[in-house]
């Protein structure tokens, strides 16, 4: 705000976003052109801009600013980032209802402002108020609206005439000084500016000025530091005590009037301890006697404080009075007893911890071992603590010593593993948790180990197996791919010369015949589309399988699938419909292996609906994807089945296998050619619901 009052006279569109300021004016003054360029800022910076103002009174004439505003507004009126409010004058008598009703209304502009991708929201309030109304008015009206949250940058201009403050209100309004502006000599200032040292002067018994002293006084009494004046009498009468002595229970007159001794605070089990220490500091003659001990307030609770005293001697060498302080320091007392009790409980753990612990500085030397550290290293403690954390590392983690001692400083602490090297050289991995702390001052790590041989064994048997077994599938996928063409060639002979006899060309057929060679050529095909799908898993799996890609039209694919599914859902009273979102949508991709995923699906659907259902195939094209859906009014599948569909060999129920029949490795292969195009697939679905199996694939994919 400062930077922005001192560059007053340059364009308002230097106000920077989120500032909330308070202009007042006086009469005659321009304040459209304030109120103008502030809005016209929001314009620039693509802010939402709104000004709230009081309407006219019914048979009164608009004044001057309210004219000046129509023309603004006018201006403005067709701008899609301006709205004008006008407010009830009834509701500027009700501060608390006003700031309500503008807290909705701005939370309602919020709203408007994300959803039409604003960058901020600039509000302009017009307040008038009876004198003496305004400051309460306008500082509930800053606390509701600033102190309400907002996702985008929210700038607020409050404007209020200058009469409608007392005098004493314009002082209050130096509080906030930084945020106010007024116009001095035809330029609008921040108060922070006119408050310069030529100003300062006539504002010395300000009611600002004259509160800091009643503050300062306020802190005075409430200041711990009690100061005091005693002379050597028994009990120690007080002459002088400072009145925070009621800090307490007691009044300074209570023990000025000798009611109450200063012997008398003591706590009794402290009394002894006292005089020995102040006789021993008598004895040595020094002047200053420094003693912590405790204390009884009134109502018997006890309290530590620090005396520091001057002791006066008279010419024989004798105390005669002490002038000091004593200071509470219960709070102190209590957190060092805490921390002794933190420290105990520290070292307890450090020492009887199952797991090795070190504590090193950041440059490895070693503070603490317990001994389960000297167990598993095999030195004794006193050999340990002569060394640098990095002679018990293996030599490329005493390489890596610096950078894990960064990152731990980084994050404040970390996990990694570690090869530590046992006294005989035997290496042994670690799996340390590494924290940040302060000893004696200082920056140092702790760490916590735990030997994870046994569980590095269990994952090399694991990886090794993971490997043979990997190794394995890639050579029965090779073996299947391999055989694609030993497996088709006799299946192909024997659908073929199945079908001639079924076409009568080799002569005819009795009826018992025909029956037995069409189950022939059906075996036979069934065969041949398991082996197809099974030797394109393989291939997939065996990195064999190349897509190739091309640029077609998508409608050409869906009429391809729907001119040999059609007659499938004819024979089960099915409807078959589509709905596709542009007849021109191109895209690259395997149109081959596109159409025999879409065939899948679609045939799935046909297959497990119920006569009568239907089938709807739909289109979208969201962005640079296509995406795919094939609904259904089928028998639906159960949410703990949905997971394994994808899996090859996988039904949902052996009791549908046998009425529906299939293989289960069509979808298995169509999620893995929508993986080959870089798509995704998935499917929605309840039981009795019917199912929804969808996919997506890149319009124009990266081809590598």
């Amino acid at each position: 705000m400062q930077e922005y009052s001192q560059k007053m006279n340059l364009p308002i569109s230097d106000v920077p976003h989120g500032e909330n300021i308070t202009l007042v004016y006086r009469n005659g003054d321009k304040v459209i052109n304030f109120v103008s360029s502030f809005l016209r800022s929001g314009f620039k910076h693509n802010d939402l801009c709104v000004w709230i103002t009081p309407g006219v009174k019914n048979n009164e004439d608009p004044d001057a600013f309210f004219k000046e505003k129509t023309i603004f507004v006018n201006e403005k009126s067709f701008s899609s980032n301006f709205d004008l409010v006008l407010v009830d004058l009834e509701l500027l008598s009700d501060a608390e209802a006003f700031c309500k009703a503008i807290l909705e209304f701005i939370e309602k502009k919020h709203k408007s402002a994300i959803k039409c991708g604003f960058n901020g929201l600039r509000v302009n309030i017009d307040l008038i108020s009876d004198e003496g109304q305004m400051l309460p008015f306008l500082r509930q009206c800053r606390k509701s609206i600033i102190s309400a949250t907002s996702d985008i940058e929210l700038t607020t201009l409050f404007t209020c005439p200058l009469e409608s403050f007392s005098s004493s209100d314009v002082f209050e309004l130096m509080d906030d000084r930084e945020n106010t502006i007024m116009k001095k000599n035809g330029m609008w200032i921040s108060l922070i500016d006119l408050l310069s040292s030529k100003y300062r002067k006539h504002l010395r018994f300000s009611p600002e000025l004259m509160k800091k002293e009643k503050e300062l006084k306020s802190i005075y009494r409430n200041s711990p530091v009690v100061a005091f004046l005693r002379n050597s009498g028994n009990g120690f009468p007080v002459e002088f005590v400072s009145e925070n002595i009621s800090q307490f229970g007691y009044s300074a007159e209570d023990l000025m009037s000798h009611k109450v001794l200063y012997e008398d605070l003591i706590h009794p089990w402290d009394i002894d301890d006292y005089f020995m220490g102040l006789s021993e500091c008598i004895k040595k003659g020094s002047t200053e006697f420094t003693k912590e001990y405790r204390i009884l307030d009134r109502e018997a609770n006890t309290h530590w404080v620090s005396e520091t005293s001057l002791i006066e001697m008279n010419r024989s060498g004798k105390p005669t009075r002490f002038q000091g302080i004593i200071v509470d320091i219960t709070e102190r007392k209590l957190a060092e007893e805490a921390l002794k009790r933190s420290e105990h409980k520290f070292k307890a753990l450090f020492d009887n911890s199952n797991d090795p612990v070190f504590l090193y500085d950041l440059d490895g030397n070693i503070f603490e071992a317990n001994s389960r550290a000297c167990e598993c290293l095999d030195y004794s403690r006193e050999v340990l603590l002569q060394k640098n954390i990095k002679e018990t590392y293996s030599l490329e983690c005493a390489a890596n010593f610096s950078k894990r001692v960064e990152e731990v400083c980084r994050m404040g602490n970390c996990i990694f593993e570690m090869v530590i090297l046992r006294k005989d050289g035997f290496e042994i991995p670690w799996e340390m948790s590494a924290q940040l702390m302060e000893y004696d001052g200082k920056p140092a790590i702790l760490s916590i180990s735990r030997d994870i041989s046994e569980h590095k064994n269990i994952e090399q048997v694991l990886l090794d197996a993971k490997n043979e077994a990997e190794a394995a599938n890639i050579l029965k996928s090779e073996f299947l791919a391999n055989m694609s063409h030993e497996l088709r060639t006799p299946l192909n002979s024997i659908i073929g010369f199945s079908d001639i006899l079924l076409d009568s060309e080799a002569g005819p057929l009795a009826d018992r015949q025909m029956k037995y060679v069409s189950n022939i050529s059906k075996s036979g095909k069934h065969l041949l589309t398991l082996i197809n799908d099974i030797l394109d898993l393989s291939k997939i799996e065996a990195g064999k399988m190349e897509l190739q890609h091309e640029k077609f039209l998508f409608r050409d694919v869906l009429n391809d699938v729907e001119a040999v599914v059609s007659p499938l859902a004819e024979n089960k009273n099915l409807c078959l419909s589509t709905s596709i979102g542009a007849d021109d949508i191109c895209i690259n991709a395997d149109r081959l292996k596109l159409t025999q995923v879409l065939f899948n699906l679609v045939s799935n659907a046909i297959k497990f609906t119920p006569e009568g259902g239907s089938v709807m195939i739909r289109t979208e094209n969201n962005a640079d994807t296509l995406v795919i859906k094939v609904e259904d009014t089928g028998i639906g599948i159960p949410e703990s089945a949905q997971c394994d569909l994808f899996k090859p060999f996988t039904q949902v129920e052996s009791s549908s296998n046998r009425q529906f029949g299939g293989t289960g490795l069509g979808l298995s292969l169509a999620k893995k050619l929508i993986k080959l195009h870089g798509g995704e697939i998935w499917v929605e679905s309840e039981p009795g619901s019917g199912s929804v199996f969808g996919f997506s694939v890149p319009l124009s994919p990266e081809i590598s």
